[in-house]
């Protein structure tokens, strides 16, 4: 799932999550299912960096809910205050995001850690979800010092009759367009292009100071 961010020296920044230890690499992102902070950052704006495709075996087990964990950290040089979050989804979209964000605990060593689940489609058991579906409905998620973190478990869960609608004959198949007798297949988005939008700075999100996005 593409998210983006901007370019600049100080950010914040989104990074996967292991149970190897803080800072440890992250290569897998079905594998980031909380801990500790990896190593690794949430690519920008690349395909299947957060869920895999939507494959025929996603759509029969389209009840299911998807889990992934990743830390946002304050990588700026001054404390952000007022984090703002939400969704933006394209026109056509199979999927439906939530988010819930947690606060990290330390581990026996004083180590930041959140909640670890055992599978991806394993439902955290101390996380709030919200929608956050536009930027009408985006998400407070706090403030932030230099150098902090915080946890945030993203859900995803395709929409209901998705079986359906994407065996649908209109789905499936439309007019050629040079030759308007014969029909040709419709070629099948696998992926999702959702983006995960923040702002901050200000305490009303309809009036951003600074960025935008991440």
């Amino acid at each position: 799932m593409p998210y983006q961010y901007h370019k600049n020296n100080y950010k914040m920044k989104l990074y996967y999550t292991t149970i190897k230890g803080q800072d440890q690499i992250q290569n897998e992102p079905y594998l980031s299912l909380g801990g500790y902070k990896s190593a690794s950052l949430v690519s920008n704006n690349t395909l299947g960096n957060m869920f895999d495709a939507i494959t025929s075996q996603t759509i029969a087990n389209s009840k299911e809910r998807e889990y992934i964990g990743l830390i946002l950290k304050n990588e700026t040089n001054a404390r952000v205050e007022n984090i703002w979050l939400w969704f933006e989804f394209p026109e056509k979209c199979y999927s439906k995001f939530r988010v819930a964000a947690v606060n990290l605990s330390s581990d026996e060593n004083d180590v930041p850690v959140m909640e670890h689940i055992p599978t991806r489609n394993s439902q955290p058991s101390f996380a709030e979800f919200h929608e956050a579906d536009g930027i009408e409905n985006a998400v407070l998620l706090g403030n932030l010092d230099v150098g902090a973190m915080i946890g945030l478990w993203f859900e995803r869960q395709l929409l209901k009759g998705l079986a359906d609608i994407v065996t649908d004959e209109k789905e499936l198949y439309e007019v050629h367009p040079q030759n308007p007798d014969l029909v040709r297949p419709i070629i099948q988005e696998t992926i999702d292009e959702i983006k995960i939008c923040m702002l901050w700075g200000s305490e009303y999100y309809g009036s951003p100071i600074g960025e935008d996005l991440i």
